[in-house]
């Protein structure tokens, strides 16, 4: 749902799924690239050590996760270019503004019969 909506509002957005391993991660950044990497998952352990590593690896690459409350952030948030997202409509700013769209967040959420054509 949050690939499409970047897609939809003009961002180019690439959704990698499944169990993300260090290796094919890392790899993906370095072929694609992206403006910034995006954790989200409703996992009650989701496995975080593939984001820290990258970020240590790239550590000019802003990282934001969307992760439910009870999951022990503090190793992400202890990182300068690690953002905590607490909601779907924070992200999509945060990610959207940060790669470039086609027009503006308010356009996205606007009603239907009210956005502005792209």
């Amino acid at each position: 749902m949050f690939a499409a909506a970047l897609l939809e509002y003009g961002c180019n957005a690439h959704l990698v799924l499944g169990p993300g391993n260090t290796k094919r991660v890392t790899e993906l950044v370095k072929m694609v690239r992206p403006k910034a990497l995006v954790l989200v998952s409703d996992l009650p352990d989701p496995d975080v050590d593939t984001v820290i590593h990258v970020s240590e690896h790239f550590p000019d690459l802003p990282v934001f996760v969307g992760l439910p409350e009870e999951v022990d952030q503090s190793k992400l948030l202890a990182r300068p270019q690690i953002t905590r997202m607490r909601s779907f409509r924070a992200l999509f700013h945060e990610v959207s503004s940060r790669i470039g769209g086609a027009g503006t967040v308010s356009d996205y959420w606007a009603e239907p019969d009210t956005q502005v054509s792209h």
